[in-house]
């Protein structure tokens, strides 16, 4: 989507400013050494955009041990709430990254919902009933605060350089890589990356510099975005209404932030005069409509946007590659999907680049990184599509379905699930993944190959509880059910897999836990994979499932793993 803010956003080097009790910071400019050596540099991976998608899969490559340069041009974070519902699945990454703990400590989770046609509650509902996982459907944590503790992990990470007011001006592609043009306070200097990531939003200056296509449409509807500090006690829950009996435009959104700061968007006239809708008295009388005239508020950030379907032919050109914004771009009326799916983009990435610089995968791997995450934008901007036609109807037909759904849906249960104010983000399933392995015995449908991880909670033999996500990520995981004569075997031979292969590890669940198991105790494993005893899962390092066995055969995992890492000439010989 497509901001247009409000004046008091933050600065650049303009001093700290603040949303709610959010203190924006100034991070530090440092001359680059190439400005003070006179010639161009030279790094691994250079990743462009400091944004929650590019510091995410700066952490990640930095944290497996290739050198990282990230440039931003500004040098604060986002300004306003923008992308505030963070999925459990993106949740998880983050774990992995060691930063979810100040988002969970800062955050408020919500999980019910409700729609309201003109003074009718139509619709509630729960958004994926919580059934033990760790984190909740969805964390509500604006994107500055994101970004903040995104940054503070990424300073830590001795293999990371922060580059603030650095300036992509030009990029040239090379035979071994790409020659880009910085412009910085101290003058102009020029980089070779062996690799980049684009991670630049959706006017990305990597796409223009290259001459890609961003295909796609721009839609009339405009909406107006507020995080707005409110002295009332609310329950944590997500409001929609369609034509509210307290505001006389079609729709208007509500939902809890921490700070008691609530998002409110409200859609205007596609032919509004902006800047007319943002003067502070229009905005302080929508509000007071919105809220009633009892409800004490403070508008601490006000800006437009518009709705915009776009993506790429490919999400790889060569040595650089495109996540987030930059190579999908969708409306927000798709429950968090467009915040969420740019992580898991960096997510799917890190790896397998990570794995080519390090030589452990042939260059071909990167080529597998396109088709299985173009596959969930695409599914991703139709879903958004379908919520955006029902949210801001094009045509009468359009409308008066709309209306006979809204109105059906309190008499009759069947018109419930017509009602779409943004279908919420699934599991990001990679179907028909090139590296995974196909099923050849019968197993439920929970945890197929290409399924992320389903968590819960293991015991150690000291009784301590473990999620079973901390158990892998990072490397090849080899799950192992009910079978410690299996595992002692597994270990011995996976020594000799992560030395001539890629890391293994092996993690063995019992029933009852041991000094070589953890422990199944409520059978929350067994149900969720469908396990009994031998069962083996083989977890790819970005914690998606890469196989799984009736019984642990380690040729066969061995294969697979060369097939992920797209060795096959090995598997051939």
């Amino acid at each position: 989507m497509a901001y247009q803010e409000q004046a008091r956003s933050p600065a650049r080097s303009g001093g700290p400013q603040k949303l709610g009790e959010f203190v924006y910071p100034t991070y530090p400019y440092v001359a680059p050494p190439e400005i003070a050596a006179g010639k161009a540099g030279r790094s691994p991976v250079v990743v462009v955009g400091g944004g929650m998608v590019g510091l995410t899969i700066a952490i990640d490559i930095a944290r497996k041990g290739v050198a990282c340069i990230l440039i931003d041009d500004n040098d604060t974070v986002s300004a306003g709430s923008r992308s505030i519902a963070q999925a459990r699945r993106t949740m998880d990454i983050w774990s992995r990254l060691g930063c979810a703990e100040p988002m969970v400590a800062k955050g408020v989770s919500w999980n019910k919902g409700h729609t309201h046609y003109r003074d009718n509650c139509v619709l509630s509902f729960e958004v994926f009933p919580e059934g033990g996982a760790r984190f909740p459907s969805f964390t509500s944590l604006a994107q500055y605060y994101v970004e903040h503790y995104l940054v503070e992990r990424a300073a830590a990470q001795p293999n990371l350089q922060l580059r603030w007011r650095n300036r992509l001006t030009g990029a040239s592609v090379k035979t071994d890589g790409v020659l880009l043009e910085i412009d910085t306070p101290d003058g102009a200097y020029q980089i070779h990356a062996d690799w980049v990531v684009a991670a630049d939003g959706a006017r990305s200056a990597m796409r223009r510099h290259l001459g890609l296509d961003f295909k796609g449409n721009r839609l009339k509807d405009k909406f107006v975005i507020a995080d707005v500090r409110v002295h009332a006690d609310l329950p944590n829950e997500r409001n929609y209404w369609f034509e509210p009996p307290f505001y006389d435009g079609n729709s208007v959104l509500r939902v809890p932030q921490s700070d008691s700061i609530w998002r409110i968007d409200w859609q205007i006239d596609p032919d509004a005069d902006v800047t007319q809708e943002l003067a502070p008295d229009n905005v302080q009388a929508r509000l007071k409509r919105i809220f009633g005239g009892q409800t004490q508020f403070e508008a601490e950030w006000v800006s437009t946007y518009t709705s915009e379907h776009r993506l790429m032919d490919n999400f790889r050109h060569g040595r650089t590659l495109f996540v987030g914004d930059a190579a999908h771009q969708l409306s927000p009326f798709g429950g968090g999907r467009g915040g969420n799916s740019g992580v898991q983009d960096a997510d799917n990435l890190a790896w397998k680049l990570c794995a080519v610089i390090k030589g452990q995968a042939q260059d071909a791997l990167l080529d597998s990184y396109d088709p299985e995450r173009r596959t969930i934008a695409i599914r991703n901007i139709a879903d958004s599509m379908k919520s955006t036609e029902f949210i801001t109807p094009k045509s009468t037909h359009s409308l008066g379905l709309r209306t006979a759904v809204l109105q059906l849906a309190n008499a009759a249960p069947f018109a419930k699930a017509y009602v779409n104010t943004g279908r919420f983000a699934v599991w990001p399933v990679l179907e028909n993944s090139p590296l995974s392995i196909p099923d050849t015995e019968s197993f439920s449908d929970s945890a197929r190959p290409g399924t992320p991880a389903l968590d819960c909670l293991l015991s150690a033999q000291d009784g301590k509880s473990l999620w079973l996500s901390d158990q892998i990520g990072d490397a090849f995981t080899l799950v192992i059910y009910g079978d410690e004569e299996t595992v002692k075997v597994a270990r011995q031979k996976a020594e000799a897999i992560t030395q001539n292969i890629f890391p293994l590890r092996i993690v063995a669940v019992t029933d009852k836990a041991s000094a070589l198991s953890l422990g199944d105790p409520k059978g929350s494993f067994a149900a969720q994979y469908d396990a009994r005893a031998g069962t083996a899962y083989l977890f790819r390092p970005d914690q998606h499932v890469l196989a799984r066995w009736r019984a642990c055969d380690l040729s066969k995992v061995e294969a697979a793993m060369l097939k992920a890492l797209w060795r096959t000439a090995e598997i051939q010989a």
